[in-house]
C-alpha cells in the first residue's frame, strides 16, 4: 500500500494552487469580445407591416459605428418565405433564392451604405402573421452582427406621420414625432428631454432628424 509523506502532500497541493492560479488570470486577461462595429436600423420611418398582395419598400442604414474602415464587408438579407422581394437598391446586390447581399461596401468609420427592398406579404398570409427578415453583416477580421426586423400581416396600411420643413414643433407633437421614430411612447425623461430641445430643433424636420440620430447610435434619456 502506497503512502505520501507530508511533503509530498504539500508539494502536490501547491502544485495544484499554483497552476489554478495561472489558469484563472489567463482566463481574467483574455480580453472581452466589443461590440459589433456595424449597426443596422430603419432609414427614416420603420415599416414593421404589410398588407398581402401589396408591396412597401423598406429602407435600411448600416452604420460603421466604430473609426475603422473593415474590407471585406459584406450586408446580407434573408428573406423568409411567405415574403417576396421583387425590387432591390443599389442594384449590384448579389440576389440568389432568398438571400440579397452587397460584397466589399466600402464604409469608412462613421459613414453608412444604405440599401432598401421592395417586398410583397404573399397573397393568402393570415392577418397576424409575422416574418422575421434576417440581416448580417460581416468583414475581415470584424466581430459579425446580426439583427432580426419583422414584418406583420396586416387587413391596411396604418397612415404615417408627415414630416415638413417649415411647420414649428410644438409642445403636444413631440410625443408623436418620437413614436414615428421609436415605434413606441416615449417615457417621462424622454418626453422632458426631447420638449427642451425645443429651443434649438424648433421645426419638425430638424427635431425628426435630431431624434433619429439619437436612435441610431443607442443614446437614451
Amino acid at each position: 500500500m502506497h503512502s505520501f509523506s507530508a511533503r509530498a502532500w504539500s508539494f502536490t497541493v501547491g502544485s495544484l494552487c499554483v497552476a489554478l492560479i495561472a489558469a484563472i488570470g489567463i482566463l481574467q486577461s483574455r480580453p472581452v469580445a466589443a461590440a459589433p462595429p456595424y449597426a443596422v436600423t430603419y432609414r427614416g420611418a420603420a415599416v414593421t407591416t404589410g398588407v398581402p398582395g401589396k408591396p412597401f419598400t423598406i429602407n435600411w442604414v448600416v452604420t460603421n459605428t466604430g473609426t475603422t474602415e473593415y474590407s471585406g464587408v459584406k450586408v446580407i438579407f434573408h428573406i423568409p418565405d411567405g415574403l417576396s422581394h421583387s425590387k432591390v437598391s443599389p442594384a449590384n446586390a448579389s440576389i440568389i433564392d432568398d438571400i440579397v447581399s452587397w460584397e466589399n461596401v466600402p464604409i469608412a468609420g462613421g459613414k453608412t451604405f444604405s440599401p432598401s427592398l421592395t417586398l410583397t406579404v404573399e397573397k393568402g398570409t393570415p392577418l397576424t402573421t409575422k416574418k422575421n427578415i434576417w440581416v448580417e453583416v460581416t468583414g475581415d477580421g470584424m466581430e459579425n452582427n446580426s439583427q432580426n426586423f419583422s414584418v406583420t400581416a396586416v387587413a391596411t396600411q396604418p397612415t404615417t406621420t408627415t414630416v415638413t420643413t417649415t411647420t414649428s414643433t410644438t409642445s403636444s407633437q413631440v410625443t408623436s414625432l418620437f413614436t414615428a421614430v421609436y415605434g413606441r411612447a416615449p417615457t417621462a425623461s424622454e418626453s422632458t428631454y426631447w420638449t427642451g430641445r425645443l429651443t434649438d430643433k424648433p421645426e419638425r424636420l430638424r427635431m425628426f432628424g435630431a431624434m433619429q440620430f439619437h436612435k441610431l447610435l443607442g443614446i437614451s434619456h
